[in-house]
């Protein structure tokens, strides 16, 4: 089961994501967040917040616990250019291009995940009680054998 999260219009630009992003593709969750927390840069600090929405919307939407999960992909996109303008000699003018880019961390289950996720949830069912009216009619059938 495929879990994301989206960041769009980050102020960096997407040449600059892709260097930290392709840190943490194909790694456990926890060890993503390490890499990530442990790095000094700006962009770093985005993605770890990018990251742990990624995790909370898994546990929350989905119902899936971290130790389960591996960051499967990260999509850097180009976001919008703002153009700006720095004057020069001469009356000249040059452009100047702020970049962004948007950002899709996708997170999956490990492999073998899904069959410990399904024996937890058989485990962790309780057996169903009977009704007062059952469990009368059982009290009064091994009360007729003796």
């Amino acid at each position: 089961m495929k879990t994301y999260a989206r960041l769009k219009n980050l102020g960096v630009p997407a040449l600059k994501v892709r260097r930290f992003a392709h840190t943490i593709k194909g790694e456990p969750v926890d060890r993503a967040t390490a890499i990530l927390d442990l790095q000094p840069s700006p962009t770093c600090q985005a993605l770890s917040k990018l990251l742990k929405s990624a995790i909370a919307n898994a546990q929350n939407n989905n119902g899936l616990a971290p130790e389960y999960l591996f960051v499967s992909n990260v999509f850097v996109d180009q976001g919008p250019t703002m153009k700006r303008i720095h004057p020069r000699a001469r009356g000249r003018a040059y452009r100047i291009f702020k970049r962004s880019s948007h950002v899709t961390i996708e997170l999956d289950l490990k492999q073998g995940a899904a069959e410990k996720i399904a024996a937890a949830k058989v485990a962790e069912e309780k057996p169903k009680r009977k009704s007062r009216a059952a469990a009368q009619k059982s009290k009064d059938a091994k009360e007729s054998k003796e």
